[in-house]
């Protein structure tokens, strides 16, 4: 039986180069399969190359989540502050509680710690979402809801530093396919990078709006600095940084989780700001005969 995404079938159902990794027996491997045709244009052979991917998978994995967690420490501020919020309304209401209260106020007062328990769990749950190790299928996702996720995370911080965020994303799903804890790291670092950008305050407008048939645009504008232009070729290299405590990986593994996502990357400096486009497919890519 074939392994699971092999490339031989595509090659010999459709008559043209296909590549694709494959998971064997634990390994993962890169395999390229070409075809060889007659004079009459019919499938004579098929060349297969493989070359076992297993280590630097296993390194890429391992870096991915490093950076992911280093992220979120520097949220870890921000989210307790979130936190405190909820659990001081809950207990000024169980002060209210043990102090007699009766009635409609204390229905209200009820109600009110239960919203809190909710707004508490579901900081809680965002945390624990983002630390977690995930390698998962591609699957669609709805871009706001990861984007609001994502801003819960970070949203003392905007406060903190004078920062005004408006997610321009329709109700409505605009959808993207891939791998979700790729997609939250990248649009983290994205979104950090941008507020590190806007230390005296700015504004960050993100958009989300499909291009063409199978393509949505996710767009990050930013009001902070300027990235120099002899700089704009180097940031997506691994180890390049201008940081005082950076590893340079952060923007290195965003450029490569978007091309695992079939996706597309650009930065271009603006009269008032950085804009960070990014494109990725918004569902299931469809294979092309030829």
């Amino acid at each position: 039986m074939p392994c699971k995404n092999c490339p031989v079938a595509e090659t010999i159902e459709h008559l043209y180069q296909h590549k694709a990794e494959v998971v064997c027996n634990r390994d993962i491997f890169q395999v390229a399969s070409y075809p060889v045709l007659d004079e009459w244009d019919q499938l004579k052979a098929v060349v297969v190359f493989e070359k076992s991917v297993t280590n630097e998978k296993i390194m890429e994995k391992e870096l991915f989540q490093a950076e992911k967690m280093a992220v979120i420490g520097q949220m870890v501020a921000g989210v307790t502050h979130e936190l405190k919020t909820p659990l001081s309304v809950i207990k000024g209401a169980s002060f209210l509680l043990k102090n007699g209260i009766k009635g409609e106020e204390q229905a209200e007062v009820i109600c009110e710690i239960d919203a809190n328990i909710t707004r508490a769990e579901r900081i809680v749950y965002n945390m624990l979402e983002f630390s977690k190790s995930s390698w998962g299928e591609s699957q669609v996702h709805n871009s706001r809801k990861l984007i609001d996720q994502i801003y819960m995370l970070v949203r003392q911080e905007c406060v903190r530093k004078g920062i005004n965020v408006d997610i321009n994303i329709e109700e409505d799903p605009v959808t993207i396919f891939g791998n979700g804890d790729s997609f939250k790291n990248i649009f983290l670092n994205i979104i950090t990078n941008a507020m590190e950008a806007m230390e005296e305050g700015g504004n960050l407008t993100i958009t989300a709006y499909y291009i063409g048939d199978n393509r949505t645009c996710l767009c990050f504008k930013n009001t902070g600095d300027r990235i120099p232009e002899e700089n704009l070729g180097k940031i997506f290299e691994p180890f390049f940084t201008t940081k005082e405590k950076g590893t340079g990986l952060g923007l290195w593994l965003v450029y490569k989780e978007i091309m695992r996502n079939k996706g597309s990357i650009k930065v271009k400096n603006k009269l008032d700001g950085v804009e960070v486009e990014i494109i990725l497919p918004a569902k299931p890519l469809e294979v092309k005969e030829g």
